[in-house]
Formats: C-alpha cells, structure tokens, sequence
C-alpha cells in the first residue's frame, strides 16, 4: 500500500495514495502547485547552491544538515511521482556511500564525534524515509538500496551502547522500514533510541537539556518540551515503537503529553512552538500572538503525530488539530505561486516585514513574510513531501467500513477487511462551503459503513442521507448501507 504510514495494529488502518485520488478544490489544488512549482523550485535551489553537488564531488555547502533536505527532496518526488528527479538523484547518493553503509556529506571524515548537533542520524533518517516512500510508490530500485544499507549501517553502529542523536527523526524512520521489510532489527534500534533518551544520554546545551528532550525519559515527562520539531519527531517514533510492539504504557504517555500540550501550549491555530531562542514550547499558557514562533515544520510534524494517534485510537480529537493545523500553518506556509514559504507562522505581526528578493536566501527566523529560501530551508521540502504524501492522510477504513477524517473533493476505491469492493465519489468546496457530498459509486453486498467527522466547532450541522435528515453532533456520524447499491447523503455544517 502507498501510505506514509501504515502500521502492523490499530484501531484504524490508513487508505493510500492507490485508494484516495484527490480530485479538485482546496487540497487538490495546492498539491499540483507543489508537484508542479515547489518541486522543481526546491531542486533547483539545491542545485544553485551545490547541496546536491555534495553528494557528486565529497565537498559540503550548506547548513551541517543539508542532507537532510535533499532527502527530503528524494522523498517528496517519489510521492508525487517524479521519477525522472529520483533517477537524476540517487546514482550521486549511491556512489557517495560508503562500504559500511554510512553516508553524510559533513561528516564523512569525522563520524559521530558530535552528536548533539551534527544531525548525522537525523539525516539518515531522512534517507530512510525517502527510501520507503520510493519502495511503496514504484519497488525496489536503488534509492530503496541505499536507504537499507544506511539503516543496516545504523543498527551494526548504535544497537548496543546508550547513545542517541541530538535530533529525533530516525525513530520513526527505521519503524516504517520495519514495516516495510519485516527486518526486525529496526524496530529494535528504534525502541532502544527512545528508551535511552532521558537517562541522560547527550551532553548539555545552552538551551539545557530539555532542547533535546534528554531531561527525563520519554515515559514520565508531562508534556511536550524543548525544540518542537524535535520533540514531536520523537513523538511519532514513539508511537510507532509502542503500537509495534504493544507497549500500551509508552502510548498512553504520549496520548496525555498531547493532551496537556494541546491544551496549554498550542496556539489557536495549531501551531506549537512559542519560543523562538530555542524554537521551543514554553511553559504552560505562554503563548504570546506577536512572538509566535510556530515554525511551519513543527506544524507538519504535529499533523503526522495526530495522523499516528488518530490510526492507533480512532479517536477524533486527533484528526480536529490536524485539520486545523494544515489549514492554518501548512496550507498558509506556501505561497499561491508555490515559491515562496513561511519559516515561522506569527498570530500578529506589529513591523512590517522586507520582502525578500527572487534570487536571495533569507535568514530563517528573522521575517515577518514568505521569503524563496533561507540559509535553514527544511521547510520548503517539507511542505513538498507533506503535500506529496497528503491523500495518505484524508480517511481510514476498519473492519465495518470506511472512515472520513479531513473533507477534500476525490476518488476512493479501496478493499474492505472482507476483499469485497466500496466505491465512493466526495465533492466539496470545503473550506469554502460547508457541504460536503459522497456518493457510494460501488457497495459490498454486506452491510458496511461510511463515517464522516463533524468537527467540534460544527454543533449545527446537518447529515442528509437516504434514512432521512439528522442533527450531526461533534464527532462521527456514520451511515449504515449495503446490498451493493449506490446512494449518497451530505454533511452540511451552518
């Protein structure tokens, strides 16, 4: 299955990117806009700069992580299916990597002597990725070969011992390669990463140990902490480690650090982070509207741990913050000509900003507007991939039937639990209207269900359906049919 994430148990298993084809209107809009524009915008701004040359010539331009964002580059195009970007890239990546599996374009030379900020696992992460996202939208190729042996270069390295990277992401990487392959060894060295952080297991900072979430170990801290993107990567590794293996404890902890989190350190719209020092939460209720720091990364991560908590849950709760998360801050971050990105998302802006020239790379915390590039650029490439992997993220099914969590115009043809056939066609112009309408093309011939989510600020909302007209409250709603006819019913909210 094509899906950015699809975990062995849960409640809820993810339709794919084979499943769910997006259509026209809001979301199908802006992902041709990143397939057509920030795509190629990103490729050629790596190239200008020769972070992509680093890879063909053993030289190092850019940040000590810019890696990291060819991958995500790499990672980006396999989801939206640019095979011709793939192709040019990896052969470069394939002759850079070592014997042993080990490639970084920084480092090479001097090998996790840095941990803390070298970003070396972070960036293999983000080849791991890159990797599974190419495995599941065309095979096995040499992208999928490279990414193997770089996770097999990880765990021969750091299996035992107590270390960990200063930077979260690998976790949930080497989890989906897990899935992918069976390998279990992966899962393992992603278990033992998040179990060893917090015992302490890297040095001090400035910004205290908090900024790598290396205070307390991930089970007992009380909410979210420190760098967000960092702490919200490990989030999602730790998720995927317990659902993989069970630990109903190490959810549960996580379940309630969102809780707490989105309660008292979460901005109105869904975006984390108010610090900008440190690009870190701050302590409960500090949430100051012209000092927001909200980086747009952090909002993609939190869309993906609401994903994961939202598949291992099925509670809806999670898929409200994600909506409002990629309305407010992802949707918001990319400019309408797709070249242009917020790197930090402010309530309020009291200065006006600078605008940044066409050709000029912009310091990453310091605007008030959408600048091309900046000297920090993981947000451009990974609003990419995020658009690129989206219909991976819009509806579930389970053993009754199909699932609605986010509202976009689109195709869905998927197989229930039992093999048999549901069909079914959604228009809507939400966020624009608030009606949506799905229209079961093809039905099983048992009874199945199709649920749509009424969000929580929808109290006034209306389902109309074959069974007649019904006040929707928050949460799901769901229609019961079958007998291998079609029908349709539409959620209106008022």
């Amino acid at each position: 299955m094509t899906s950015p994430v699809l975990p062995s148990s849960g409640v809820l298993t993810p339709l794919g990117l084979n499943e769910v084809q997006l259509t026209s209107g809001f979301w199908a809009h802006r992902r041709a806009l990143s397939a057509q524009v920030t795509l190629p915008h990103c490729a050629e701004r790596m190239t200008t700069l020769g972070w992509i040359d680093n890879f063909r010539d053993g030289g190092h331009r850019g940040p000590d992580f810019a890696d990291s964002e060819v991958h995500k580059l790499l990672e980006a195009a396999s989801w939206h299916g640019d095979d011709a970007l793939v192709e040019r890239i990896t052969p470069l990546l394939a002759r850079a990597q070592h014997d042993d599996g080990y490639l970084n374009t920084r480092w090479s030379g001097r090998r996790y002597q840095n941990l803390e900020w070298g970003h070396e696992l972070y960036c293999a992460g983000h080849l791991i990725q890159a990797s599974v996202a190419r495995a599941r939208r065309h095979g096995d190729d040499l992208l999928v070969e490279v990414g193997r042996r770089a996770a097999d270069h990880v765990c021969a390295r750091f299996l035992e011992g107590d270390q960990v990277c200063g930077h979260p992401e690998i976790e949930m990487a080497l989890v989906e390669l897990c899935r992918l392959t069976g390998e279990e060894r992966y899962l393992e060295m992603a278990r033992r990463f998040v179990e060893r952080r917090g015992r302490p297991a890297l040095g001090d900072s400035e910004h205290g140990r908090a900024y790598f979430q290396d205070d307390q170990p991930v089970r007992t801290a009380p909410a979210f902490r420190g760098h967000a993107v960092r702490q919200l990567y490990l989030a999602c590794g730790a998720v995927d480690v317990a659902v993989e293996t069970g630990d109903t404890a190490l959810l549960a902890a996580v379940e309630a650090q969102w809780e707490r989190t989105v309660a008292r350190r979460t901005y109105l719209t869904g975006g984390m982070g108010s610090r900008h020092r440190d690009e870190a939460f701050g302590e409960d209720f500090e949430l100051p509207p012209d000092r927001a720091y909200a980086e747009t990364c952090a909002g993609i991560a939190s869309v993906m741990l609401c994903w994961r908590l939202l598949l291992a849950t099925g509670h809806p709760r999670y898929a409200e913050l994600a909506e409002r998360t990629l309305y407010n801050v992802v949707a918001t971050s990319l400019a309408s000509d797709g070249r242009s990105f917020f790197y930090v998302n402010p309530l309020q802006v009291r200065t006006p900003g600078v605008p940044a020239g066409a050709d000029e790379v912009s310091w990453w915390g310091g605007s008030a507007l959408r600048a091309p590039w900046f000297s920090t650029s993981c947000c451009p490439p990974n609003i990419a991939r995020t658009l690129g992997a989206l219909p991976g993220y819009l509806a579930t099914r389970d053993r009754r039937g199909v699932q609605l969590h986010q509202f976009a115009s689109a195709e869905i043809d998927t197989r229930l639990v039992d093999g048999s056939r549901l069909r079914l066609s959604v228009r809507t112009d939400y966020p624009e209207s608030g009606t949506v309408l799905v229209r079961v093309v093809d039905a099983p011939r048992e009874t199945c269900r199709v649920s749509l989510r009424v969000p929580v600020w929808a109290d006034g909302a209306s389902v109309f359906h074959p069974e007649g007209v019904v006040r929707a409250a928050p949460g799901w709603r769901r229609w019961t049919g079958g007998g291998g006819r079609a029908t349709s019913c539409a959620w209106n909210c008022r």
